[in-house]
């Protein structure tokens, strides 16, 4: 692949993928810089770390990916305003703390006075061995101006200040996360890395959520499933159009009932109370098979996804009770009728 190639008014950030789920960043927070390493978000516009008091820190540790002392900032401002911090994800996890102001550093962007959420407490905590880790903190890119509806005071999200600060040209971002079996890619803040993609760059039109209320999501139009050589055929999963948000925090694809059910059939998965997603038989990865989702109705986009990218590779000592090895299948139910991808 050519050199990166990042355009004028932009800049670049490192990413990691862990375990190919989802992709974390390294940034700084503070006078002096206090590092962070946080989940990447681009459905909401929030930027929250912990407190060196967080329960996050209590249960887990946090010396790795950072904990925030506001008393060894010299330009963190706390007390200015009405500062209650509540966010809450689909997962059902929330999270609580203040809202509180400092200077951030994103790759080689500066940005002053920025708002974010110094976390204190947090409740219905994802742990299982799939996510690898519970995140300890998150970046919102969202081109959502105003953050955030879920807080007692709205504030402007990081990609807007990024804007209205000169560090780059316009609301926009685009991610590169390598290929499956690469845990590194990079976040673009300003623009798109033309040296990542096999042109031409095709466009989705961004359509409203039915029911939602904020223009922070990355809606778009899923209108059918089709499943390839399954039993020696193509045979359609679903062909109802669907909302299906493109969510970056997502570790895999979640899908609606029916659609998810029929797919779970085809790989004999089954559930566990133990583990937020499916198990099947390691042995799956082997089969020839993959799945077409098409998106913007008859004439828009088809990505394929070979089931091989689907299953999350044997972690050792896990087996069913006839002894074969059990992986993580990537895809779940979510009993809603919306996508998450």
């Amino acid at each position: 692949m050519a050199e990166s190639m990042i355009p004028i008014g932009s800049i670049s950030i490192p990413l990691t993928v862990p375990f190919g789920l989802y992709p974390i960043a390294n940034i700084s927070i503070g006078t002096p810089p206090q590092p962070f390493t946080v989940k990447l978000d681009n459905s909401g516009g929030d930027l929250w770390v912990p407190s060196r008091k967080s329960d996050l820190c209590k249960v887990g540790d946090c010396s790795l990916a950072g904990s925030f002392d506001e008393r060894r900032s010299e330009t963190a401002i706390s007390d200015d305003f009405d500062n209650e911090f509540r966010i809450e994800y689909g997962d059902s996890s929330v999270y609580t703390g203040i809202l509180i102001q400092d200077t951030v550093n994103i790759g080689e962007g500066k940005i002053t006075d920025a708002t974010f959420g110094l976390v204190y407490q947090s409740k219905n905590i994802p742990g299982n061995r799939m996510d690898g880790f519970v995140i300890k903190g998150s970046l919102g890119i969202s081109y959502d101006k105003a953050q955030s509806d879920r807080n007692a005071h709205p504030y402007t999200g990081v990609l807007e200040l990024l804007v209205e600060q000169g560090v780059i040209a316009r609301r926009a971002y685009s991610m590169w996360l390598n290929s499956r079996e690469e845990i590194a890619g990079h976040l673009v803040l300003g623009g798109v890395d033309p040296t990542r993609y096999d042109p031409p760059l095709v466009g989705l039109p961004i359509v409203p959520m039915t029911g939602a209320t904020s223009e922070a999501m990355v809606n778009v139009q899923l209108s059918s499933v089709i499943c390839n050589n399954c039993d020696g055929e193509s045979q359609v999963r679903d062909e109802l159009v669907r909302d299906a948000i493109i969510d970056s925090s997502t570790a895999g694809i979640i899908l609606p009932s029916k659609m998810a059910r029929a797919i779970l059939k085809d790989f004999g998965a089954v559930t566990d109370s133990l583990f937020a997603w499916p198990l099947v038989k390691c042995d799956i990865m082997d089969i020839d098979a993959s799945y077409d989702f098409h998106f913007a109705g008859m004439y828009g986009p088809k990505i394929t996804i070979p089931v091989a990218d689907l299953i999350v590779p044997h972690i050792p000592g896990m087996k069913f009770s006839n002894d074969e090895d059990a992986c993580f299948l990537a895809i779940k139910e979510s009993g809603r009728e919306f996508a998450l991808f």
